[in-house]
């Protein structure tokens, strides 16, 4: 290896002048993302070379890559793993240009930056941390934010808004100085909203003149977690154009240094308060707050950042609304609270409503006596998603209307008020296919997108054109005017309050009973697995897992035809989405008819992988047998025993699988044994065994769940 490090070493010092032509476009290479070393720092060279040793890189393989950059180097700002670049064009004999490109880093997932709140310390960078442990502390958000001012490069100091979604505000707001320090070290003035919902920011930023805003927030994730969303000119940035440059920007910041904090930097706190009100004003028609008075609402705002602005808001209105969940204490957010207890489930039995979350309790209780209809309206943490919640009474259940539902109902709207004329409806890969058919018969044309509103928001195509964007989560985005200081601007982000206000004011003007509102059109299969606390770095195109779950997709299609649960003739038809390149989609298709879809993706919020099943309802028996298979494939492969969460997950669930139930205190205990230690730890391990479909709290015991 000695032998080979020396070699590797003098390749790497040999084109000293390539890495350097290629820093100065701040195309970064390096074999550690956790800007530990990179190529083009002589002092780099041996350690580098070392890696490369380590892991069995030939030196034919580097010689072949170098050419390949100096012939063809990337166009925009980037960060090479060259370790990674390599193994593709051993593996998989790729071309050199082709791994390089596979290979550039994004630290950032399907919506900014997440990973489990963690303190710094000297063992390791922050960006290692974040590599190796998916841990996000606070000299990562000051790095990220001096990430952004590198990319973004203004003439001059920018005005920059900050908001936090309140799991941070009730400590010594670590993250929050942290980014604003981050800011302040290159001369900003910082605009900080204090506790804010995430909607509210690039509106703010809009009125205030702001180029750059940042929200605070691990989103719909645990108390134990914490992350950051950019925006930039009031959009979140895509990757070839945002979060490829942001990375190599971040990684280029903390090999190099920050600078002192400059005595220009500003820091002013200020007032969200009338910005929302304005979103308000120009989101709703008068005839959706006319319908809306009509009604009773309640919010839950779990524990978050709608809290501060709920009540009086709703009062200001003068809808009927009752706001729960809204004590905020930092480590109790989204708990047993908000739209990521109830998404995926479409009907509440009267006997399991105890069992679930306030909201669905309480909605069916108002409206048992009401005389006038109720709406439930769930959000997350930082309120950019919103779920409906009704209740159905001839039935005697509780419904829960998703964005999928919503977004056609706000399209139906439209199309009865004759306002879809080359307008667009754009959903996600995760949403039902049957919402496609159902809008396209509105005569409205429709888009698919990979995962994240940012497709749906910042994409191009859609930016003059966009009726709805949806996500079956519950965000959705449409375009709303907001003052500037010269005029106005458009701002398209997600606002959880507003989805829910809308798609109950639909109901309304529509005149539709509840089982017509949760189901306004024939519904599809949707059905997804997850597997949490995996090695998301062992899923990628091509990667043994990846070609393993293509293997037994085959397989186990094969085995469903010869049953007779799917036609003779149906196939396989994989479908690339350039913008979301190493997720596996197959296209289940009989010919020219699709049937389905299978496909498998990295999540970008959570640590985990989800494999969806989607179709038409006479197949879903087969299609959820096929994505099972897949997930399967992922429980044994990619649960990376390495991390606490997933030791102590296994060991609660084989304790639950012998006992059939147990109390909370034992399974804390079990987890304590497995290093998961404390409250919030301890609420999200429950949490994602619930996702798992592993176990479900009932009380103040947890019970094991089968299929």
């Amino acid at each position: 290896m000695h032998d080979a490090a020396t070699e590797l070493q003098a390749i790497i010092e040999r084109h000293a002048a390539l890495w350097e032509a290629l820093r100065r476009k701040r195309v970064l290479v390096t074999t550690t993302r956790g800007a530990e070393r990179a190529f083009h720092r002589p002092e780099d060279a041996a350690a580098e070379a070392a890696r490369l040793a380590q892991a069995g890189v030939e030196v034919p393989a580097l010689e072949a890559v170098c050419t390949a950059l100096d012939a063809d180097p990337p166009e925009r700002s980037c960060l090479i793993d060259i370790v990674q670049a390599l193994a593709l064009v051993k593996e998989q004999g790729l071309a050199p240009a082709e791994a390089v490109r596979r290979s550039r880093v994004r630290y950032q997932g399907t919506d900014g930056v997440r990973g489990k709140v963690a303190a710094d310390d000297d063992v390791e960078t922050p960006l290692g941390k974040l590599a190796m442990h998916g841990e996000f502390t606070p000299d990562l958000a000051e790095l990220l934010c001096a990430g952004l001012m590198l990319h973004c490069e203004h003439t001059k100091p920018p005005t920059v808004v900050v908001a936090e979604d309140g799991r941070d505000a009730f400590g010594e707001r670590a993250y929050a100085k942290a980014v604003i320090r981050g800011f302040t070290r290159f001369g900003s003035r910082v605009l900080d909203l204090g506790v804010a919902p995430t909607p509210l920011v690039p509106a703010a930023a809009a009125k205030l003149g702001a180029a750059l805003a940042v929200s605070i927030t691990a989103s719909h994730n645990p108390a134990d977690q914490n992350g950051i969303k950019f925006f930039i000119h009031g959009r979140k940035p895509l990757p070839e154009t945002g979060d490829y440059p942001l990375s190599a920007c971040t990684f280029l910041a903390a090999l190099e240094g920050l600078p002192e904090e400059s005595p220009d930097a500003t820091v002013e706190r200020i007032d969200g308060a009338d910005v929302m009100r304005e979103v308000v004003a120009a989101a709703l028609a008068d005839e959706d707050l006319e319908a809306l008075r009509k009604a009773k609402l309640v919010i839950d705002v779990a524990h978050g950042a709608f809290a501060p602005f709920a009540d009086r808001l709703l009062r200001e209105m003068g809808l009927d609304a009752r706001v729960i969940e809204d004590d905020m204490t930092g480590d109790n957010i989204n708990r047993d609270s908000g739209v990521a207890y109830i998404e995926g489930k479409e009907r509440i039995a009267a006997a399991e409503v105890d069992a679930e979350i306030a909201i669905v309790g309480k909605v069916r209780a108002l409206a048992r006596e009401a005389s006038k209809p109720v709406f439930g309206i769930a959000l997350d943490a930082d309120g950019d998603r919103g779920l409906l919640v009704v209740y159905d009474a001839e039935a005697d259940e509780v419904r829960i209307i998703d964005g999928d539902r919503i977004a056609y109902l706000l399209a139906r709207l439209s199309r009865d008020a004759d306002a879809v004329e080359g307008r667009v409806f754009a959903g996600t890969v995760e949403s039902d296919l049957a919402v496609f058919d159902a809008v396209r018969a509105l005569g409205i044309e429709t888009v698919l997108t990979p995962v994240g509103d940012k497709w749906l928001s910042a994409r191009p195509e859609l930016a003059d054109r966009l009726l709805v964007g949806e996500e079956a989560s519950g965000h959705l985005v449409w375009p709303v005017e907001a003052a500037t200081p010269t005029g106005t601007a458009t701002v398209v982000t997600g606002n959880g309050l507003l989805t829910g206000l809308r798609g109950a004011a639909a109901v309304l003007r529509l005149g539709l009973a509840t089982p017509e509102a949760a189901e306004p059109f024939k519904p599809g299969v949707v059905k997804t697995f997850y597997t949490y606390f995996v090695d998301r770095a062992r899923f990628y195109r091509g990667s043994p897992v990846w070609r393993e779950d293509l293997r037994i997709a085959h397989d186990e299609l094969a085995r469903r035809k010869a049953a007779g649960e799917m036609p003779a003739a149906a196939d396989f038809r994989p479908t690339d989405f350039d913008d979301d390149p190493d997720m596996l989609y197959l296209n289940v298709e009989q010919g020219d008819n699709v049937l389905g879809a299978i496909f498998a993706r990295n999540s970008g919020t959570e640590n985990k992988t989800a494999t969806y099943a989607r179709g038409r309802r006479e197949f879903e028996t087969p299609l959820v047998r096929i994505a099972r298979a897949v997930n399967d494939n992922h429980i044994r492969a990619m649960k990376d025993d390495r991390l606490p969460e997933a030791r102590a997950s296994r060991a609660v669930a084989a304790a639950l699988s012998q006992k059939g139930k147990l109390p909370l205190e034992d399974a804390r205990r079990v987890a304590a044994r497995e290093g998961v230690r404390g409250e919030a730890a301890f609420v999200a391990l429950v949490f994602a065994l619930t996702r798992e479909g592993r176990a479900r709290r009932v009380g103040d015991d947890i019970h094991v769940l089968t299929d």
